[in-house]
């Protein structure tokens, strides 16, 4: 199991703000592989905010991985930071979607994971979701390809 910290920072944050917030998440859960921006309130607004943050990622040896957004910024200054990072390929469940939707978006990825050679998704821990993984995961589709931490996507990027 990886876990990865959530980046949501408040609008008009400064450098000194993010590294208070990702220091106090980093020690909460010193564990953590990296760190998800899923797009809202994350570290896409400001420059000075992302670099920061990249400096500290790359520090650490912690990973990124971002919802696509604009120009995708952060992904750009992680890469020139030397951060292994990745672009949230699909999130599951984030609007409440029964365990039969999440499948679709399952079959969905697997399809694309096979033409870029891995996708990253992103899940709640929710009955449906957790139905949906156990039933895609015994389908005979699923063993065209292999479930794996986000860690292997992001190291093979």
């Amino acid at each position: 199991i990886e876990v990865l910290a959530v980046a949501r920072l408040p609008d008009g944050a400064t450098p000194q703000d993010a590294e208070v917030i990702l220091g106090a998440s980093f020690d909460a859960a010193d564990q953590t592989i990296g760190l998800l921006d899923p797009g809202d309130g994350g570290l896409q607004g400001d420059r000075d905010v992302t670099e920061l943050a990249m400096a500290r990622l790359a520090a650490d040896g912690r990973g990124f991985v971002t919802a696509s957004r604009g120009l995708n910024t952060a992904l750009r200054v992680a890469e020139a930071e030397g951060v292994a990072a990745g672009v949230l390929y699909r999130d599951l469940d984030a609007e409440g979607q029964d365990a039969r939707v999440i499948r679709r978006f399952l079959d969905q990825a697997a399809f694309r994971a096979r033409q870029q050679s891995g996708v990253i998704l992103l899940a709640r821990v929710r009955p449906d979701t957790i139905s949906a993984l156990t039933l895609w995961g015994t389908a005979n589709r699923a063993s065209q390809v292999e479930l794996a931490p986000v860690s292997a996507v992001l190291m093979e990027q």
